[in-house]
């Protein structure tokens, strides 16, 4: 989930502090209400906030959105930036992703970098607009040229995979590590899985291993998974199952669906720990929910050939489950 920009704003200036101001009370808002009523955007910002988070007033989502909405129609980015999430995801709003589009797109305008990042990654999927590698490499660089780490972490993924970019291994490297030295958890995650598998670099999974352990320090889901897998499968280092739930139960407890789905196959099988039915389902159920092709095909084999999640596995490219619902129809 993309995060909002929970800032207060100072109203004699644009400058953002990093934490909350200390506008707890009541006269701190009937304060900052006077200067918003008489149409000072960054107070007007700052009153969405604290409906929003419950700063000193009762939290009211709906007279966020509204203070937020006055912020922005005289463009300032943050209340733009705000709205954009809002609308993007669906929060306290109906979900719009032309709405969203249209305030990220503002908030770039005027050089918000995490608006140029998010507006990447909808050109990237096609959320609400045709899917444009071109246009989304163009929102990661401006955003990168900011010194966002998110644009370089972007930029690392579309070389990796060649979407809209010629693929090139030592360039994902290169913007994943620019991404790194900015502390960024997903670039640390992404650089243990080029060092596991051997691309572009030497197979190290030692190596991988330590990327992996230091994005689980910021506690990166993926990373969590990945260390998880490895001390289950023995991959580089003894087998040690009792490592691996731990790793695994920090990355479900996050919703890491592969995570949840593994989780699903030792209890059913008791593996390292005891054989519990119960939580093989649940776990299991929850991944499935989340689309994971293999917890949808264990829970369509569970429940005796279930076509609707067979069917589901199946249009997440398992080959299994579409071989199974082949025979199925055919039998029909």
């Amino acid at each position: 989930m993309k995060k909002l920009a929970y800032i207060l704003l100072i109203t004699t200036g644009i400058s953002c502090f990093s934490h909350y101001s200390k506008a707890q009370d009541s006269a701190d808002y009937q304060q900052m209400e006077q200067l918003a009523n008489q149409g000072n955007p960054e107070a007007q910002y700052n009153i969405g906030v604290m409906y929003d988070q419950g700063i000193g007033v009762p939290q009211n989502e709906n007279k966020a959105v509204e203070w937020y909405e006055k912020a922005a129609k005289q463009r300032l980015y943050q209340a733009e930036f705000n709205l954009g999430v809002l609308y993007d995801e669906g929060i306290i709003v109906p979900q719009d992703y032309s709405k969203a589009i249209q305030y990220y797109t503002q908030a770039a305008q005027q050089g918000d970098d995490q608006a140029m990042v998010n507006l990447g990654g909808m050109y990237r999927k096609g959320s609400g607009i045709p899917k444009d590698n071109n246009k989304a490499i163009k929102y990661f660089l401006l955003a990168s040229k900011e010194n966002n780490p998110k644009g370089f972490l972007n930029l690392g993924l579309m070389y990796e995979n060649g979407w809209g970019v010629p693929q090139s291994y030592a360039k994902a490297i290169e913007y994943y590590q620019k991404a790194i030295q900015m502390g960024d958890d997903e670039a640390l995650a992404s650089l243990g899985v080029l060092y596991e598998q051997g691309l572009g670099v030497k197979k190290n999974t030692k190596t991988a291993i330590h990327y992996f352990q230091k994005a689980a320090q910021k506690n990166n889901k993926k990373a969590l998974y990945n260390l998880g897998r490895i001390y289950r499968e023995g991959d580089g280092v003894p087998k040690n199952y009792t490592k691996a739930i731990q790793y695994y139960q920090k990355a479900a407890q996050q919703g890491d669906a592969s995570a949840l789905s593994d989780l699903g196959v030792m209890y059913s099988h008791g593996t390292g720990v005891a054989k519990d039915t119960k939580k093989a389902v649940e776990y299991t159920q929850k991944a499935a929910d989340k689309n994971d092709p293999t917890a949808q095909f264990n829970l369509g084999v569970a429940y005796g050939k279930g076509e609707h999640y067979l069917k589901a596995a199946c249009q997440n490219h398992s080959q299994e489950a579409c071989d199974i619902v082949h025979d199925i129809e055919s039998e029909e």
